[in-house]
Formats: structure tokens, C-alpha cells, sequence
């Protein structure tokens, strides 16, 4: 039986949408086909902070300070959670990114898009390219010993 005590919040436009929750709770962060990223300060949060990150929004990932965000631009842009503010391209792909995971100790960045995969160094912004699947990346995950993608 449903409880009407659940709270509700309206994200974003119709479309597809993604949320992701920091570590501890205090965050949610949802991306949306509007093309906006918005960071809820918990699920009271009556005025998230909004901001555009392009025309559809599509994944979203958070590690400690910093989010992810994949595009219709073909990219994963990195942003620091606390200054709000856009810290660059992680990576590009030839489509829109479709899944983003991000290591236990947020060095490597793990997206998908298309048909390939890429694993990024976060320091170094190196890529190490996974071709040939045989159908489009819907997800991606990292194993919790980090021994697997």
C-alpha cells in the first residue's frame, strides 16, 4: 500500500532524466532532455541550482567534490559540486554519452556512448578506448574491488 507521506519533486521537462546521490546523502544531482543539471540539497530542497550543460542532458555521476555529466554534445564535462561551476571536458565521443561511472577513490571516469567505452585517468585525462561490442552502451559500472568494468 503506497503511503501518501512519500515526498514528490518535478525535475525536469518530459523525456529521459538521470539522478544520481552523493555518498553521504546530502546531495541529489538529475540531468534531463530540458538540457539542465540541477543539485538538490536533499529531497526538501524547494530551489534547487540550476544550470544548463547543454541541449539534453543524458547521465550523470558523483564523486566527493565533483559531477559528470554526458551530453548530446558528445562530451562528459566535469563540474565542482561546491563552486558550481564547469571545471572541463573529461572526454568525447563520436555520439551522446549514454552512462557514466566513477572509481571508489574518483580517479578513473568510466563512460559509455554508443559502441565503445572509454576509462579515463581524471588526472591525466588519458583514455583508454574498449571497442567492439556488438550493440550500443546502455550502462556502465565498476566492480567494488575495481578489478572489473
Amino acid at each position: 500500500m503506497a503511503s501518501n507521506n512519500i515526498p514528490t519533486r518535478y525535475a525536469h521537462a518530459d523525456g529521459h532524466t538521470d539522478i544520481c546521490y552523493s555518498e553521504d546523502g546530502k546531495y541529489m544531482i538529475t540531468c534531463g532532455s530540458d538540457g539542465d543539471a540541477r543539485i538538490w540539497n536533499g529531497i526538501e530542497d524547494d530551489d534547487p541550482f540550476s544550470t544548463v550543460v547543454g541541449e539534453r542532458a543524458i547521465a550523470v555521476a558523483i564523486k566527493d567534490d565533483h559531477f559528470y555529466i554526458g551530453n548530446d554534445n558528445n562530451h562528459v564535462q566535469a563540474y565542482s559540486l561546491k563552486g558550481k561551476s564547469r571545471d572541463g571536458i573529461i572526454t568525447r565521443f563520436t555520439a551522446p554519452v549514454t552512462h557514466i561511472a566513477v572509481s571508489k577513490d574518483g580517479r578513473t571516469i568510466v563512460s559509455g556512448s554508443d559502441m565503445s567505452i572509454h576509462v579515463t585517468d581524471k588526472e591525466t585525462l588519458k583514455d583508454k578506448i574498449l571497442n567492439g561490442h556488438k550493440a550500443p552502451i546502455l550502462g556502465v559500472a565498476i566492480d567494488p574491488k575495481e578489478k572489473y568494468l
